[in-house]
């Protein structure tokens, strides 16, 4: 458009110059002297300052023009740089986790349509938290960039090579047969064996352990093989430095990755189907007194396809590997609030005049993949809203492993909630070795303590101590502490006789379906000890 107004531009200063110019020759060819030289002056300034007017406006012209060309230029190069940005790792400038994974999806799906044959490798450097260790990140940081070219010698031109995080990296070998995924890690190994990294004087010789999996028609699930192959390094990294691990379709490892894909694959359809049942477990006081309130854990299973029933320890790591434990907590929160209000003769102590019964409330699991989650928070809100169950009989247990991982999100999730009336316990607290260290960051009103130190407490050991110091520092923030897995008599009294608050376990409550409650309300209390008898047998 510009370049077009500058030759109108040319055309039209030509064409007044030539009109002016012109009508001064008609008129100063009848005159002589100072006449003629004054008139041709008066004619011609006006033409000077056309021509000047013009010049400045073509190189105004001239100029927008590069302006926006080049904005142009630096807006295609910004969008370039925000995809490299995107797919790419800044330090090592490979291909980053999230590309990785959508090139192993495409190698994927063709396993699965045309029965393709590809390979994928996990990598592991050993040695590398020795040279951050001693020489610092910046000496880590240097190897990680020095190292790439050389393993890149070992691919072929169609093979990948991706940093997926830390000190590991992952390869995908398009078309590759098993034999030749063996024989690139083998040359990977002996490259890094042969690699010598300097950092100021110091020389430092590291390992690599190696992963090896098929991707093909019986084994192409994305979550599988990538499950297959961090199996493979990590069995690899066990044996020692500089071994390789090969994944076969038929070892018992593979099967298992199997076996979780096709549970992954059921959950949300048993979702839709609900297949999805809620189990209770109470978790008693230990100076429970008669007409107290009571409190029950809600716990989760899922009927297979086939009628099995399958324990929450089945399915829910299976679900939170495979990004699906929103959509489980989404349908526990729901089922349970939904429940809650249906049944207030169970929850609502006003419900059941002339007998002792006190109502009860809930505990409800969540995942950390819940905690983290943009909009789950809302939901939660919005389900309360909904059924108009009263928040004060509904706590929420994360885990210490959740909370950690997602701890500012956390924080606010957990203020909210708590703003609105419910409660909050700290889940398998003592597992972790920073556990101290984040409970004074948590408002939570309960901490329950890991199953792995209660059932030892009995031994009289460090897990006796810890649980000890526990029950203190909960004291001292004025939140109560629970005892889970109490599945023997001495381990009841060693917990009563350390100031332990509630009790969970096999020894207190067997867990029942939900349903089962009802039929556990009286009226009075002559029917409530005919209830309690019904259940126990």
């Amino acid at each position: 458009m510009a370049l077009g107004t500058k030759q109108s531009l040319y055309a039209g200063l030509g064409a007044a110059i030539f009109l002016m110019g012109g009508q001064a020759l008609i008129l100063t060819s009848s005159l002589e002297g100072d006449e003629r030289f004054k008139l041709l002056l008066v004619a011609t300034i006006p033409l000077l300052v056309v021509f000047w007017i013009g010049l400045r406006l073509i190189r105004s012209l001239s100029h927008r023009e590069r302006i926006l060309r080049d904005k142009a230029s630096k807006s295609e190069e910004s969008a370039r740089n925000l995809k490299w940005e995107a797919s790419h790792d800044s330090l090592t400038r490979l291909i980053n986790r999230r590309e990785f994974k959508n090139r192993a999806e495409q190698l994927c799906r063709q396993a699965e349509m045309a029965g393709a044959h590809h390979v994928m490798l996990f990598l592991d450097l050993d040695q590398f938290k020795s040279v951050n260790d001693t020489c610092g990140h910046h000496a880590g940081d240097a190897l990680l960039k020095n190292l790439p070219p050389k393993l890149q010698q070992c691919l072929g031109e169609h093979d990948t090579l991706a940093r997926i995080g830390g000190d590991e990296f992952g390869v995908l070998l398009p078309g590759a047969t098993i034999e030749r995924g063996i024989e690139i890690a083998d040359a990977i190994s002996r490259t890094v064996r042969d690699f010598r990294f300097f950092w100021h004087g110091r020389l430092f010789e590291i390992g690599i352990s190696i992963g090896v999996v098929p991707i093909e028609y019986d084994h192409c699930h994305l979550q599988t093989v990538f499950n297959a192959a961090d199996t493979a390094c990590y069995t690899a990294k066990e044996a020692g430095r500089n071994q390789i691990r090969v994944m076969h379709s038929g070892d018992a490892a593979m099967q298992e990755s199997k076996r979780h894909a096709r549970c992954a694959h059921d959950i949300p359809q048993a979702i839709r189907e609900n297949r999805l049942e809620l189990y209770v477990q109470e978790i008693r006081c230990v100076h429970e007194k008669k007409g107290q309130a009571k409190h029950y854990e809600m716990l989760v299973r899922m009927l297979s396809k086939s009628g099995e029933m399958l324990y929450p320890s089945q399915f829910i790591p299976v679900a939170e590997s495979y990004g699906l434990a929103l959509e489980v907590d989404r349908w526990v929160v729901r089922r349970a609030l939904s429940w809650m209000a249906a049944n207030p003769k169970v929850v609502n102590p006003g419900q059941c005049r002339g007998s002792s019964y006190s109502g009860c409330g809930f505990s409800i699991n969540l995942s950390g993949q819940s905690l983290s989650n943009a909009t789950f928070l809302d939901e939660v809100l919005q389900m309360f809203g909904t059924y108009g169950v009263n928040p004060a009989l509904v706590t929420f247990e994360v885990t210490e492993t959740a909370v950690i991982t997602n701890l500012d999100t956390a924080r606010n999730f957990i203020s909210q909630l708590k703003a609105l009336g419910c409660r909050f316990a700290l889940d398998d607290f003592g597992s972790g070795m920073s556990s101290f260290g984040y409970l004074q960051q948590l408002d939570v009103d309960y901490v329950k303590i890991d199953g792995s130190l209660v059932s030892k407490i009995a031994n009289g050991g460090l897990e006796n101590a810890m649980i000890v110091a526990i029950i203190h520092v909960a004291q001292y923030m004025d939140a109560q502490t629970v005892a889970e897995y109490v599945e023997d008599d001495l381990t009841e009294k060693i917990l009563r006789g350390v100031g332990i608050d509630y009790l969970q376990g096999y020894l207190v409550h067997r867990p029942m379906p939900l349903e089962a409650l009802n039929i556990s309300v009286p009226a009075n209390d002559d029917e409530m000890v005919q209830a309690e008898m019904k259940l126990v047998v």
